[in-house]
């Protein structure tokens, strides 16, 4: 009875309440936090899996050399300045994440043109393709071979 009486006389006064509906807001705050931390990271490691339902090797191989023979400078992209064809279903397998896409310049080392599309953070390393003509051989040790020239990595 004491211990109610002594916490009606906290949250009674001005500064109670107001302490109390901060630990709230924190504490909602932490929670959704974690619910679409969560749910980020379900859906990067799944990411291969849902690539596989989304989009073809082929797809990917087309788009990729495509833009790779009109850009041999090299390129590199973010979703603000994708080109018009950018395959639209990879932008929503890792909704809260948003995929890079970057290419090596052609150079004398006989290694062809390359495109990467990759999802990822410090935190969560990255993923993603590595996408070129069909003798592009991966730079990536672990990656999977979709098909010659299209591959998922996870590092």
């Amino acid at each position: 009875m004491k211990r109610m009486k002594a916490i009606l006389m906290i949250v009674g006064n001005g500064l109670g309440i107001i302490l109390y509906l901060m630990l709230v807001g924190i504490a909602g705050l932490f929670l959704y936090l974690g619910f679409t931390s969560r749910q980020n990271m379900h859906a990067y490691d799944h990411l291969e899996e849902n690539a596989k339902k989304a989009i073809t090797g082929n797809e990917l191989q087309t788009w990729a050399t495509n833009l790779l023979a009109h850009h041999p400078e090299g390129l590199s992209l973010i979703v603000t300045n994708l080109p018009p064809d950018f395959p639209k279903q990879l932008l929503k397998l890792c909704s809260r994440m948003d995929p890079d896409i970057f290419s090596n310049p052609v150079d004398d080392t006989n290694s062809p043109p390359c495109l990467y599309i990759t999802w990822g953070s410090g935190f969560l390393g990255h993923s993603g393709f590595e996408l070129g003509p069909t003798n592009l051989v991966s730079y990536y040790p672990n990656s999977h071979v979709w098909q010659p020239g299209v591959y998922f990595f996870k590092h």
